[in-house]
């Protein structure tokens, strides 16, 4: 017998899929627990609009992200920051330093999705990952300039 599982289920599959298994245990089983429901050609039709929505929705969100990316590849962001007499940095650029520069530019990340390799603790251009939805990611350029002011 034909079954859609209303329910994921370790051995037969994730909610959504058709499976078939033996009517018994479909009748004594997986019927009156609800973990599945007879397969009728209203459910086909209501699942093939569903997996057709999803996959609408996947493609707009890939889109979205790819958008992003590009814009982020793209992007420069400037972080001012104190340095000593000799030019060196009185603490390393943090994550929520570049977060805080992305925001200024309309990009919202949380840091956990900012990476970089080596501490930033000099001045200068440094590249920066972010990772994005669906396992893409784009590559910042954070330049790190003084912000002292000489009176």
């Amino acid at each position: 017998m034909d079954i859609l599982l209303l329910k994921d289920h370790s051995e037969l599959g994730r909610r959504g899929e058709v499976v078939t298994v033996p009517d018994g245990f479909a009748r004594n089983f997986l019927l009156p627990r609800k973990i599945g429901a007879p397969v009728t050609a209203q459910i086909l039709r209501q699942l093939e609009l569903e997996r057709a929505r999803q996959e609408r929705r996947r493609q707009k969100q890939e889109q979205s992200v790819s958008a992003t990316a590009k814009h982020l590849d793209q992007l420069r962001v400037t972080i001012p920051t104190k340095v000593t007499e000799t030019g060196r940095l009185f603490a390393a650029v943090s994550r929520q330093q570049i977060r805080a520069a992305l925001q200024k530019k309309g990009f919202e990340v949380v840091p956990p999705a900012i990476n970089f390799d080596q501490p930033i603790d000099a001045i200068g251009d440094f590249k920066v990952k972010i990772q994005l939805a669906l396992g893409k990611s784009a590559t910042v350029l954070v330049s790190v300039i003084s912000d002292n002011h000489d009176h």
